[in-house]
């Protein structure tokens, strides 16, 4: 596959397992209007531009979630280094996580979602649920099309913060309905491997039924870990595959917000950019490194993350 080509179709699955399939949403038009999936007041509008291929040497691309945080227009927006307008999307009613495809010069995956009602909610058996997509955008074309997508039940906290790409056929889900960090095989939906939050937490700890880890966040180690963000726990997990998780790398402890607050995206920085990071002792006696303890002067990195006043 060239490297900005557009990866075609991908298959559209709901969260139970034996759920039909719901319908897609692909879009190849770039300045074709598209029809309006939001609810509310925010209009119809999908205004859409693209970046010239002479402007792809200095772009920084944003996702924003809008109204969510800030009564605005959730949009997906690349600007120049002079601040210009290079390329906008409002299509979605939120926008989150919003990563370049390596080996291209101008195309970038990115996180949506927008709530849906009536029919659109018949597989997962809600009056209104919300569709989650995970989406490629050539910036110089507009071509856009759906790597994968799911609808999930209900609107509040019922959607995907970040999804991360393992390989070509592969990505890694961070599911705050599942409270869990899957594995999806993007050609046929199907979820090839899983771990969920109650395997390490206790219900005693973290937030509400229906938002109780807020999973908003994954990212794919090189030596084949995850690591997660359950934003309500207050920590950063490392997850091994067939192992769970290894306590030694846990970073922060619930309500301990000397280390983490409630912490949104964070990124992984290996020795060879600057990791690893020291880590603050955590509280009390006898805790040990798994409930955030203090990790070696050597070896692999840690994990920085980056602290968000938003409730995302």
């Amino acid at each position: 596959m060239p490297a900005d080509a557009d990866p075609g179709p991908a298959p559209v699955s709901t969260v139970g397992p034996n759920e039909p399939a719901a319908p897609g949403a692909d879009r190849q038009s770039a300045l074709t209007p598209t029809p309006d999936d939001r609810t509310g007041d925010l209009g119809a509008r999908a205004d859409r531009t693209e970046l010239d291929p002479g402007d792809v040497g200095n772009v920084t691309v944003v996702a924003t979630q809008g109204f969510y945080v800030s009564d605005e227009q959730a949009e997906l927006v690349a600007f120049s280094g002079d601040g210009d307008v290079l390329y906008y999307d409002d299509t979605y009613r939120v926008y989150f996580d919003v990563d370049p495809v390596p080996g291209t010069a101008s195309t970038v995956e990115y996180v949506a979602s927008s709530h849906r009602s009536g029919e659109d909610c018949a597989a997962v058996e809600t009056d209104r649920c919300t569709y989650n997509t995970y989406r490629r955008v050539n910036l110089t074309t507009g071509v856009d099309r759906e790597v994968h997508g799911e609808v999930t039940p209900r609107v509040t906290s019922a959607r995907w913060h970040d999804v991360d790409r393992i390989n070509e056929t592969h990505v890694a889900v961070a599911d705050i309905v599942r409270d869990s960090v899957r594995v999806v095989d993007t050609r046929s939906g199907e979820t090839t491997w899983e771990w969920h939050a109650n395997r390490t937490f206790n219900r005693s700890v973290g937030g509400q039924a229906g938002d109780w880890t807020h999973m908003n966040d994954v990212e794919v180690l090189p030596d084949g870990r995850f690591m997660a963000s359950p934003r309500n726990m207050d920590q950063v997990v490392f997850v091994e595959p067939g192992e769970g998780v290894d306590e030694n790398w846990t970073l922060g402890e619930e309500n301990d917000y000397r280390t983490l607050y409630e912490q949104h995206n964070p990124d992984y920085i290996p020795a060879s950019e600057g990791g690893p990071a020291p880590r603050r002792p955590p509280t009390g006696s006898g805790a040990g490194p798994g409930a955030g303890g203090t990790a070696a002067s050597s070896g692999p990195a840690t994990p920085t993350a980056s602290r968000t006043t938003t409730a995302s």
